[in-house]
């Protein structure tokens, strides 16, 4: 976690505004873990939420028809899913995915091949 404590004097009250709009930003509690194209998983606090699993890069990724639940504080290899006991955990990890969907919608990604300098859409 990050924290400003220092002083705030009007000659920079707007760099210590933006500042705190950065540490709330760095701050996130979780994010969408996307490979290639593809919503693998999601990173909420100390847990991650798979719904595609691969184990190493050889292998097909599997879309798994239950998320699996890993608690990173105590796996840190991901060996164990512990969603039988966690459901509650998928709650907060798909409201990450909408919030993300949504972002999308609102602010589309660049298009490949989009020529710089790059001017997005009023």
């Amino acid at each position: 976690m990050i924290v400003y404590s220092g002083n705030v004097h009007a000659a920079n009250a707007h760099e210590v505004r933006s500042l705190y709009l950065a540490v709330a930003i760095l701050n996130r509690e979780g994010f969408p873990a996307y490979v290639a194209d593809r919503l693998s998983a999601v990173k909420w606090r100390n847990w991650k939420v798979h719904f595609i699993w691969q184990v190493n890069m050889y292998d097909p990724p599997l879309r798994l028809p239950v998320p699996k639940i890993i608690n990173l504080l105590t796996d840190l290899k991901e060996e164990r899913d512990v969603g039988v006991k966690n459901t509650w955990v998928a709650e907060p990890a798909i409201k990450i995915v909408y919030e993300f969907e949504a972002s999308l919608k609102k602010y589309p990604p660049i298009k490949m091949g989009t020529p710089d300098p790059y001017v997005p859409p009023k």
